[in-house]
């Protein structure tokens, strides 16, 4: 399948899935411990039937609002391609799930 430079453009993506690492402040200053080996992992991820975002650390799961998801903050950004969906008069859309228009600049 070859797709033409214009079409790989043209495609949007939402973000699905968002790792974060807390460490305390004072790890990785003056010979301490390296960041990655203390703190810990975050994970935000949508619900793909319900658009629902979720906030998980260790075993702790509890709901969360797109607007609180800090990507500038990110360990690893997970995105999906938003797949075409054809309309009943012929027009060709998105078919995303939602998290572009919750986060503005996501798509």
């Amino acid at each position: 399948c070859t797709t033409s430079l214009p079409d790989l453009l043209m495609q949007k993506y939402d973000l699905v899935a968002n790792i974060t690492h807390d460490s305390p402040a004072d790890v990785g200053r003056e010979g301490k411990v390296d960041p990655l080996q203390e703190g810990s992992y975050k994970c935000h991820v949508q619900h793909e039937a319900s658009h629902q975002w979720y906030e998980i650390q260790d075993l702790h799961v509890k709901e969360t609002m797109p607007q609180l998801i800090g990507v500038s903050e990110s360990y690893l950004l997970i995105f999906e391609r938003k797949r075409p969906k054809k309309k009943t008069n012929g027009e060709t859309t998105t078919n995303g799930n939602g998290m572009g228009s919750a986060m503005g600049h996501a798509t």
